[in-house]
């Protein structure tokens, strides 16, 4: 009920804010409403066809027995695999090149940790040791190919160490490793993850109207409506999860 209340206010107050800059002629949707609705629904039927095929999918995967594990039943973890694909057609239909290239390049430094999450969603056994370092390695890739401008610190100690490149992608990577980690920590209990997330993407909207970040905008539409569509499953009645590979993969988009 907390996130609900939380979400709902932030909608209300962006909402206002982008009707305010759309009267004053500041900003400009490059969204498709067809494509939106066509993601929409592509995403609602695979969503669909896996929450209603569980005797199918349980021939492929097998039943997961863990200390952490608090739902009872089994819960299909392969929500993350969908919002993928959700996001993979969504940015196919994109029409601004820049929006594209980036979110490919993001999409191919992330696939090495993708695969071993998705193992992991299928209840195959990875070592800690072998994802630790796969993530490190994804996330550093993320940071390189996708050339997003980081973080200054105004700090005195900091500032003067990140001054170094070394030690500057060191600390970044640390940073995106440990975000990526929260984000699968929060992911099983229904509603948690896409809630927190969800709210986190529309704070990042309603300060990137503050700033008039048209394509920053844009690029949240596109990363949202997956995640979205994943909510309307995932709570209250918990009929699937983001599983390790959505985790991850909105950690690294965040």
């Amino acid at each position: 009920k907390l996130w609900l209340m939380w979400l709902l206010k932030l909608i209300v107050i962006f909402s206002l804010r982008v009707l305010d800059m759309l009267e004053n002629n500041e900003m400009y949707i490059f969204v498709d409403p067809l494509n939106l609705v066509i993601t929409f629904l592509f995403i609602l039927a695979m969503m669909e066809i896996i929450c209603n095929k569980k005797d199918l999918i349980k021939k492929f995967i097998p039943n997961y027995i863990a200390p952490q594990k608090i739902h009872h039943g089994e819960v299909s973890r392969l929500g993350g695999l969908v919002m993928l694909i959700g996001l993979i057609f969504f940015f196919s239909l994109w029409p601004e090149y820049e929006i594209q290239n980036m979110m490919l390049w993001l999409l191919i430094a992330f696939s090495p940790l993708g695969f071993i999450t998705l193992a992991e969603d299928f209840h195959k056994i990875i070592s800690p040791w072998i994802r630790l370092i796969v993530m490190i390695c994804s996330s550093w890739l993320i940071l390189k190919v996708t050339n997003i401008p980081l973080p200054i610190f105004n700090t005195p100690f900091l500032s003067s160490l990140l001054e170094d490149p070394l030690l500057s992608s060191a600390f970044y990577t640390l940073c995106l490793v440990s975000l990526m980690n929260g984000m699968n920590f929060v992911d099983g209990t229904n509603g948690n993850f896409a809630f927190m997330t969800l709210c986190m993407m529309i704070s990042l909207c309603f300060l990137a109207t503050i700033v008039g970040d048209i394509q920053f905008i844009n690029l949240l539409i596109l990363c949202g409506t997956p995640l979205i569509v994943f909510s309307l499953f995932n709570y209250p009645w918990g009929k699937i999860f983001a599983g390790d590979i959505g985790a991850y993969l909105y950690g690294a988009l965040i």
